[in-house]
């Protein structure tokens, strides 16, 4: 039997990974709780800032968050007025892009990530960080083949 005190570390590759995730996910949460704003939507923050614009098909699949996630995300930033989203070449396709309230969001909450990037960094060390980049190249294509 495990102690309380004990961690354990399951057998599972998807349970590691998922618990790994999720704490993670609440170191950055804490950093934002003052910011009235997500994960996910840091994200495309961070990521409509460095492209200007892009379709939001384009953007969801780049980041790879869950369709209606992303469309709930999308919707809040729309109300938040930080994101424009505008027509595209046809019916089907919405191009994306920072509002100036968006990009002052972007300047408010960059210092933040930063700093708890930082700290991700440093608790998980330069070369896993490398590592996972790397990971996630090889398993986008692999999902992608499959």
């Amino acid at each position: 039997m495990i102690s309380k005190d004990e961690f354990f570390v399951p057998p599972c590759l998807c349970n590691k990974v998922n618990m790994i995730s999720r704490m993670i996910n609440t170191m950055y949460r804490k950093a934002f709780t003052n910011h009235n704003i997500s994960n996910e939507q840091i994200s495309i923050l961070l990521v409509l800032n460095a492209t200007k614009k892009c379709t939001q098909q384009h953007l969801a699949d780049k980041l790879s968050i869950e369709k209606s996630t992303f469309s709930r995300n999308i919707v809040k930033m729309i109300d938040n007025g930080w994101i424009n989203r505008t027509q595209g070449k046809n019916a089907k396709e919405k191009v994306i892009s920072l509002t100036s309230k968006g990009r002052e969001k972007h300047a408010d909450v960059l210092p933040v990530w930063q700093e708890v990037q930082r700290k991700a960094t440093r608790m998980l060390g330069f070369s896993t960080i490398k590592e996972l980049d790397r990971m996630l190249i090889e398993l986008k294509k692999e999902t992608q083949n499959a």
